[in-house]
């Protein structure tokens, strides 16, 4: 069993004894329930991201078993779209909150994700395993990021505090995507089945995460092959051409996806900096120049190697010239639901 294994154990033991025994070292136990359950019912609501950073949830990630606790909550619940929204916004929770970290205390909290920093007193500096580098930083954008423009020493990476934040920030997410591949979802209903009320409530939330536009309500089964596999690729840390990145986003925004959503596919498995994404998405959807793009046609996208179609019957249909089209006329062979 390797180290990241034991934490679904050490989970499983720490939820079960605070709920079934006397004692806390966890703050509050009950709290952290009752934050949790706010938490993922004011990402459910929409809430603007400024909210997240300035409340009372501010602090929500400053220990390694919120994140836990957050992982068994979203197994429980069993929410694609909503599983998304909340860590895209622990992320950036975490991020805010490490802005105030330095030197020894920023390479201790690296610690305990598990990342094998050391800080220079001397140089003020911090060094990293390559491969503790590579894997996290090449999920963010930039050249500074890339390890051909970094110093290297005796097989650590020379990094400074803002490399170092983000790092710990990627590692937060990997921490919880982990847990949630390996946690059983059997297991997790019965540790918390006193709380089976609220998590009715909030699944019927997260079922309801759409929106009404001039399309309808946004059906996901709907979407053609091009942009299932353009989600696809950056929810497992591919590298999507800009064209693919455009056509996607502008697909999502013209079927009436809000932003909150579509920075949420960036957050899973984030491919460049939530600044530069956010600015990219609202200039896409015309929130920054007023402008609202199309996506590109389907001829454009296959001179580009960005067409998917392989056997699906609708995209050699004669009529398909556009991704748009395509999402029409299958949202509307869709069964109507009850």
């Amino acid at each position: 069993m390797n180290s990241m294994e034991n934490h679904k154990l050490t989970g499983e033991e720490y939820f079960r004894n605070m709920l079934n025994g006397p004692g806390d070292t966890f703050g509050s136990f009950s709290e952290k329930i009752d934050l949790m359950f706010r938490f993922i019912d004011a990402v459910c609501e929409g809430i603007k991201p400024e909210a997240f950073r300035t409340s009372l949830f501010k602090d929500l990630a400053s220990d390694k078993r919120d994140l836990q606790l957050a992982a068994w909550f979203l197994k429980i619940i069993d929410s694609e779209p909503l599983t998304g929204r909340v860590i895209y916004r622990i992320r950036d929770i975490i991020e805010t909150s490490m802005s105030k970290f330095t030197g020894e205390e920023l390479a201790l909290k690296a610690g305990t994700f598990e990342l094998h920093i050391f800080y220079n007193v001397m140089d003020n500096n911090y060094t990293a395993p390559v491969g503790e580098f590579t894997k996290y930083c090449t999920k963010i954008s930039g050249s500074r990021f890339r390890l051909v423009y970094q110093s290297i020493d005796d097989g650590s990476v020379l990094i400074d505090d803002d490399i170092l934040r983000k790092i710990i920030r990627e590692a937060s997410v990997s921490f919880i995507k982990f847990l949630m591949e390996i946690i059983e979802r059997d297991v997790a209903l019965e540790i918390f089945e006193n709380f089976e009320s609220s998590f009715q409530s909030l699944a019927k939330k997260a079922q309801n995460i759409k929106i009404e536009t001039e399309m309808g309500p946004i059906d996901l089964q709907s979407f053609p092959p091009c942009i299932k596999h353009y989600i696809s690729d950056i929810r497992n840390g591919i590298n999507l051409p800009h064209m693919g990145r455009f056509a996607m986003v502008s697909f999502l925004n013209k079927v009436g996806m809000k932003q909150e959503d579509i920075m949420a596919i960036f957050g899973t498995v984030p491919d460049f900096s939530a600044r530069i994404t956010e600015y990219q998405v609202r200039h896409i959807m015309g929130l920054i120049s007023g402008i609202k793009y199309t996506p590109p046609k389907c001829e454009t996208l296959r001179s580009n190697h960005l067409c998917y179609m392989g056997d699906d019957i609708l995209c050699a249909d004669e009529r398909v010239k556009h991704p748009l089209t395509y999402y029409t006329i299958k949202k509307k062979r869709m069964p109507k639901k009850a």
